[in-house]
């Protein structure tokens, strides 16, 4: 369906962004952000639990969890509509599709 969605858009050289996430990048939107891992959760709380174990106080910890989100960038659809992806976005995207990333590190 996205592709159907997508076509016209390309076909016209629009650049789109992807409220909803990687899976949309992945099937042909140019951006979106990333999700946080699972692991940067598991970070947050294992500080705050580490840090009630050695004695501080629930008051002196910060309750909001940073979400450190990423840009995702499609490579192929950036060449399918004559874009050339800002080198700032490309040294800290994720880069799609995933064969592209290892054209990129070389």
């Amino acid at each position: 369906q996205m592709k159907v969605f997508l076509e016209p858009l390309h076909r016209h050289k629009v650049r789109t962004w992807a409220q909803s996430g990687v899976r949309f990048v992945e099937r042909g939107a140019l951006y979106s952000t990333t999700k946080v891992e699972y692991e940067e959760y598991g970070r947050f709380y294992a500080s705050v639990i580490a840090g009630l174990f050695n004695g501080q106080e629930l008051k002196d910890f910060n309750p909001i969890f940073e979400d450190p989100k990423s840009i995702a960038v499609n490579l192929k659809t950036a060449k399918k509509i004559n874009y050339d992806v800002p080198p700032a976005i490309l040294n800290s995207a994720e880069i799609y599709p995933k064969d592209m990333r290892e054209r990129k590190k070389k």
